[in-house]
């Protein structure tokens, strides 16, 4: 309770939406392969292919602070002198700057958990990583009652899930943010969150 805390509002703990709403999503997929939530603190490999690319730094902060602890580090290369049992690798958009192979026998041999993350703008992982992975947690869109509970994590308000199926699956961890404010109702973030979907939707983007 309170590892993802972006600090107080109004005397009340509160998580950052984007991150609140990848945390719904991840719970939900972690929840679809039964022992997994105690397989990652002994040695899982696993693959999180994630909706939006802005959902990867949210994925981080989750894995970082709350699945595994402090010890967590993001840098595999480090494996060799830094005492941690979890590492997390973020697809490349290439295949020029992946992990090495030796790198990832090491985490293997030591069993750490490794996970991997792809969004959807097609990175590229390791290949080792790919035949050795156990099971693939795939984020689904966001739904109406995934972004109510994100914004209600966020902020305390009492939201009810008024945003229709079609355009909560469009909502990005962005637009969340983007619409939390002090000073606003949660009529006025759901307001803000359809303008930007609609926006988008009239862009083309």
């Amino acid at each position: 309770d309170g590892e993802l805390d972006n600090g107080k509002q109004h005397g009340q703990l509160v998580i950052r939406p984007d991150v609140g709403l990848t945390a719904v999503l991840l719970a939900r997929a972690v929840e679809r392969q039964p022992g997994l939530d105690q397989r990652l603190k002994s040695g899982a490999v696993i693959v999180v292919r994630l909706d939006s690319d802005a959902q990867s730094g949210c994925v981080r902060t989750i894995l970082s602070k709350c699945a595994i602890g402090k010890k967590a580090t993001e840098n595999i290369s480090y494996i060799g002198n830094q005492a941690s049992n979890f590492y997390l690798i973020e697809g490349e958009k290439s295949d020029r700057n992946l992990v090495r192979t030796s790198d990832l026998s090491l985490a293997l041999s030591q069993g750490v958990t490794i996970i991997g993350l792809v969004d959807p703008k097609n990175t590229t992982l390791p290949q080792l990583l790919l035949d050795c992975a156990e099971c693939e947690l795939v984020l689904d869109k966001p739904d109406p009652a995934a972004i109510t509970l994100a914004l209600s994590y966020a902020t305390e308000w009492t939201f009810i899930p008024d945003l229709a199926p079609e355009t909560a699956e469009l909502v990005t961890p962005t637009d969340l943010v983007a619409s939390v404010r002090p000073n606003w109702s949660h009529e006025d973030a759901i307001n803000h969150i359809r303008k930007m979907v609609s926006q988008r939707a009239k862009d083309g983007t």
